[in-house]
């Protein structure tokens, strides 16, 4: 079984290509695990830590990082039950947001975020692939702008802080490269309708799920 992770600045796509992919890829037997606005994580304080983010980037990872376990947990026993999953943001989206919002108001916590990230990420399912999606700031924007305004942070339309955050996942996805242990899948959304995007993203997913299924089968012959 796969997971897979979707990530990205506001308004680049993502919650219209996690619904895509779950109509498209049925077969896959897909389900969705929902990580930044879970209900089971007390969205009272939620609210309390945006509304004073300035003061408390460091208390608001710390949430977010617990809200990346629970759906790590959750992840975990879809897997063992057979299910391929997609995680609608993880860590990476706590990662690279946190650090943009640290640079945009101070940049003196820098240090202790990257701390945590490193230790955090050693706690939580490792995904097969990461997905991070990108988007021109005038088309972003203008996708941000058509959202419920109820379901915006006040900061997704502020272009400083979310160009930080997209070098951050650039970032975060060179290091994926790197380290080779994670298949990182790019898309620029800009000039993309969300078809199409779905469609660059699912030839993605079911290679990483014929891969991982080749993958278990040749171990299953060696060690017979």
């Amino acid at each position: 079984m796969v997971v897979v992770s979707i990530d990205g600045v506001d308004g680049t796509g993502k919650s219209t290509l996690i619904k895509l992919l779950s109509e498209n890829l049925v077969d896959l037997d897909i389900v969705r695990v929902e990580t930044s606005n879970r209900k089971d994580m007390m969205p009272e304080i939620r609210s309390f830590l945006n509304e004073n983010l300035k003061d408390h980037v460091v208390a608001r990872f710390v949430y977010f990082s617990l809200a990346d376990l629970f759906a790590s947990n959750e992840a975990k026993e879809y897997a063992k039950s057979g299910k391929n999953v997609i995680l609608d943001r993880f860590v990476y989206s706590t990662e690279a947001h946190h650090r943009a919002f640290d640079i945009y108001f101070s940049g003196m916590n820098l240090a202790t975020l990257d701390t945590l990230s490193r230790e955090t990420e050693k706690s939580l399912i490792k995904v097969d692939m990461a997905i991070f999606l990108y988007a021109d700031e005038k088309d972003r924007l203008k996708r941000v702008q058509r959202r419920n305004q109820v379901e915006n942070n006040g900061l997704d339309t502020e272009s400083v802080v979310q160009g930080y955050a997209e070098e951050e996942f650039r970032t975060i996805a060179a290091r994926l490269k790197r380290e080779g242990s994670v298949l990182v899948c790019e898309i620029d959304t800009t000039d993309l309708d969300e078809h199409a995007v779905a469609k660059i993203a699912e030839a993605h997913i079911r290679d990483a799920v014929y891969r991982k299924a080749e993958s278990v089968q040749k171990k299953s012959i060696v060690g017979a």
